[in-house]
């Protein structure tokens, strides 16, 4: 994720039912959850040209460029939607595995 306007509610302006979340949560907001995200980004908005919020967001895209040793695997919902990267060797653990270890422990 960007770190530029980090206040601002993420979305995937492709995936129909993520952008009615987002709407639903910004139109539900607490005024004071509102003004804490419109303060983290008023003061680099006031003080940044176009140019510095374009060298930025390229600079985060090349940071995150994904390598040839990487996957990238989608994980949670709404805004907690992440892409995670891992080396490509990683091996998930079954969910079978972990309910059968879990359930021959003794100790918890």
């Amino acid at each position: 994720a960007s770190s530029i306007l980090s206040g601002s509610i993420p979305i995937n302006p492709w995936h129909i039912q993520n952008c009615a979340e987002a709407l639903h949560q910004a139109m539900e907001m607490e005024d004071e959850e509102r003004f804490d995200r419109f303060a983290r980004d008023y003061q680099y908005t006031m003080s940044c040209s176009c140019v510095t919020w374009a060298q930025e967001f390229l600079c985060d895209l090349r940071r995150n460029k994904k390598r040839e040793d990487q996957v990238q695997v989608a994980m949670g919902f709404g805004s907690a939607y992440r892409f995670v990267t891992m080396d490509a060797n990683f091996q998930k653990v079954e969910v079978d595995d972990v309910l059968t270890s879990y359930r021959k422990a003794r100790t918890r």
